[in-house]
């Protein structure tokens, strides 16, 4: 890519790269190291003409949430996105350089509303969502 002068990543995170779950704290850590991750491949990489996009979904309907034995908490009762749809923004917005996609408007409020609520609230709003 480098040496094409062009490219693009795209690193797969979530909604918990912006919300610690006290469910599963490695999970959200890790989803929290893949954004830090991408938001410095964009500096190192951006002169280089690669663009770097980071997609943080919410609960999406896959065999995940069913292995994870989590397919009948509240999240993935009220919350679901369809992967196709989920995919088909990703790759808009990615191709238009965008460095980070939320898809769906329950995840966009999801996120915002943990920038601003406190922290010990945030928490006890994951672990209600995860029963």
């Amino acid at each position: 890519m480098k040496e094409n002068g062009y490219g693009r990543i795209l690193n797969v995170g979530s909604t918990g790269s912006f919300i610690p779950s006290p469910t599963d704290a490695v999970c959200s850590a890790t989803k929290a190291y893949i954004m830090s991750f991408s938001n410095a491949l964009c500096g190192e990489l951006g002169k280089a003409g690669i663009k770097v996009t980071t997609l943080c979904p919410g609960a999406t309907e896959t065999e995940f949430a069913a292995k994870a034995n989590i397919q009948n908490t509240l999240l993935f009762r009220i919350a679901v996105m369809k992967p196709e749809k989920v995919v088909g923004i990703a790759y808009r917005k990615m191709m238009k350089g965008r460095r980070l996609v939320i898809p769906g408007i329950y995840n966009k409020l999801l996120v915002l509303f943990s920038k601003v609520m406190p922290i010990s609230l945030t928490n006890r709003i994951t672990i209600l969502m995860m029963k």
